[in-house]
């Protein structure tokens, strides 16, 4: 077998039970069941906390807290609402704790002392960040064994490959992750100033400055011309433009800087206005062009993902830069935009020697793609000896986790 290939997944029961598959992005949770082809729940990463309780209820059981689908629109006015997970940030672990309570209990009813865990954790992670982690899993939630891992090596796993070079790109983080036989290479990971959320602030400013003076959307019926809902909520108003940039958004293969100061977009004729509807019912105009111009500072000549990928590559064995070129995989939401991928190549292929062939591979549930093989992983028949079992880790204490799950060692 080739670097680049992983052989069929054995067999063999593990003898935890059915493993539970869980990533935690900064925007959402996917979790689900070893073996399957997709998890079975996915839900917001955020906790909502009371910001009254009412004097009426003191004494009686009122919920503390509200988690993932429990924070409804009808909820937030009342609530403070918690993301745990900021990019590599852990900014609040009980809400982590109680994001990952939930995601056990309510969203695939299973008690985690039953179950060996798959559990995602963020590049960068610091050695403390990395040890509170495994003393929750083990202290707190009691799990017999639990394996750990960045997003790029089970994304690429996915994808059928064990060396290659991911571009995972979600909701709140961009990372360039060369990978070789399963492990990370550290010292070449290159971090990107640019994600999801960003296109979507992006979008925003852009039918902000197309719409400058138009009054704001009242609710009711009819369509106007303007960029955004007009409820005076900013995170409403992210609501809305992630919903039009999912709906109209794509990334051009044609566009400059030079052509659009031009005015000789030579897409903009393929493009034109397209309504979208609010979720109050409302329509605006929304200009595709205006749209395809969204995800444009990924590309910024010389500072663009493609810069990203080719420093990542500068920084390992010369040997091995063809073979990473060759296998370029995308993990994330975020480069399920229309036309990612193509423009990525573009831009390689315009950078790279003309002799250099360059592959990047798209997985059409690219966001799922590190749950998948984090699932593909639990289904080894040598998955029981890749975990890290309670009893090494109460021999060893949470700097156990320092010196295993580094990478998938398949």
């Amino acid at each position: 077998m080739s670097s680049s290939g992983v052989s069929p997944a054995d067999s063999q029961a593990s003898p935890f039970g059915r493993v539970l598959v869980v990533d935690t992005g900064s925007y959402t949770v996917k979790a689900g069941f070893g073996g399957d082809a997709r998890p079975s729940s996915e839900f917001a990463s955020i906790v909502g906390y009371p910001r009254h309780i009412p004097v009426c209820t003191l004494g009686m059981n009122w919920k503390s807290n509200f988690t993932g689908p429990e924070v409804i629109d009808a909820k937030r006015s009342v609530l403070n609402i918690v993301s745990p997970l900021q990019n590599i940030t852990v900014t609040n672990w009980d809400s982590l704790e109680t994001l990952w309570a939930y995601t056990f209990r309510r969203e695939l009813h299973a008690n985690a002392e039953d179950h060996a865990i798959v559990m995602t954790e963020p590049a960068g992670w610091a050695p403390r960040d990395r040890e509170k982690f495994a003393t929750i899993m083990f202290e707190t939630f009691d799990v017999p064994a639990l394996f750990s891992s960045t997003t790029a090596p089970l994304a690429l796993y996915a994808s059928g490959r064990t060396t290659g070079l991911v571009v995972d790109s979600g909701h709140g983080a961009t990372s360039v992750v060369p990978v070789y036989a399963g492990f990370p290479l550290p010292h070449a990971v290159r971090p990107f100033a640019f994600a999801g959320r960003d296109v979507t602030s992006h979008l925003r400013s852009l039918l902000l400055c197309s719409s400058a003076g138009s009054p704001p959307v009242a609710a009711g019926t009819g369509t106007v011309r303007a960029g955004i809902a007009g409820t005076g909520r900013w995170e409403d108003d992210l609501a809305v433009v992630r919903d039009i940039k999912h709906a109209r958004s794509r990334v051009s293969l044609g566009f400059s800087a030079d052509s659009v100061a031009s005015g000789n977009d030579p897409e903009k004729s393929e493009l034109g206005e397209r309504l979208y509807t609010l979720p109050d019912g409302q329509t605006i105009t929304v200009d595709e062009t205006l749209a395809s111009r969204a995800p444009e500072p990924m590309f910024t000549p010389l500072l663009g993902l493609q810069a990203a990928v080719l420093e990542a590559v500068a920084r390992v064995d010369h040997q091995l830069r063809g073979e990473l070129l060759g296998n370029i995989v995308l993990a994330g939401g975020n480069t399920l935009l229309p036309e990612f991928s193509d423009r990525l190549r573009k831009e390689l292929d315009a950078a790279v020697p003309r002799e250099t062939q360059v592959n990047v591979v798209a997985p059409p549930d690219a966001q799922h793609s590190a749950w998948r093989g984090g699932s593909m992983l639990a289904g080894l028949g040598t998955f029981r000896h890749m975990a890290i079992p309670k009893e090494t880790y109460d021999e060893y204490g949470p700097v156990v986790l320092r010196r295993m799950c580094l990478g998938l060692g398949v």
